[in-house]
């Protein structure tokens, strides 16, 4: 058994960290029928994820309900993601950003205060950080876009949170031959 770690690669995934460990940081192995590219290279994940030059295609959804809960910039290509960016790219704009900027703040001081609050001085203790981050995530929306704190909406993210589990589970039990 391995001992106790923040490195919880080998745990979480262990076939894919195996398979890095042994043949390298640009790797195959397969999910059923299907080949699978292992890259953990940086720099050469940044340039698949930009793709300016064309040549990494992004994956088709072969099952209709993923397809049309997967129907946004991520699962398009050429002019239809072009449409799509052209529309959001806006809200990204650098100024735009800095004018958000008060807000991200004021989010990440409440939340390293939380923190200190529940560690205090005295000792050291652990933290789950996920749903520190899911809040911390809801409450940067929540005032960068609509001008409320994240407690002000917490149920519209909680039933959001709750579709996407209830869809996940749907999705588990699908029979998908050669996949699980």
């Amino acid at each position: 058994m391995l001992p106790p770690s923040h490195d919880i690669t080998a745990r979480v995934a262990p076939l894919y960290h195996s398979v890095i460990k042994e043949h390298g940081k640009i790797s195959v192995t397969w999910f059923g029928p299907t080949p699978r590219v292992i890259v953990n290279d940086p720099k050469l994940v940044r340039e698949i994820l930009a793709n300016k030059s064309g040549h990494f295609r992004k994956r088709k959804f072969s099952n209709g309900i993923v397809r049309r809960l997967a129907n946004g910039l991520v699962s398009h290509d050429g002019e239809k993601w072009a449409a799509h960016r052209k529309i959001i790219n806006p809200a990204f704009h650098l100024e735009k950003l800095k004018k958000m900027m008060p807000a991200f703040v004021a989010c990440c001081n409440e939340l390293v205060a939380r923190w200190e609050d529940h560690v205090g001085s005295d000792e050291a203790k652990e933290i789950d950080v996920w749903p520190e981050f899911q809040n911390l995530t809801g409450d940067v929306i929540s005032r960068a876009a609509f001008g409320s704190s994240f407690s002000e909406g917490r149920r519209i993210f909680q039933i959001q949170s709750e579709q996407a589990q209830n869809v996940v589970k749907m999705l588990n039990t699908l029979y998908l031959p050669g996949f699980k």
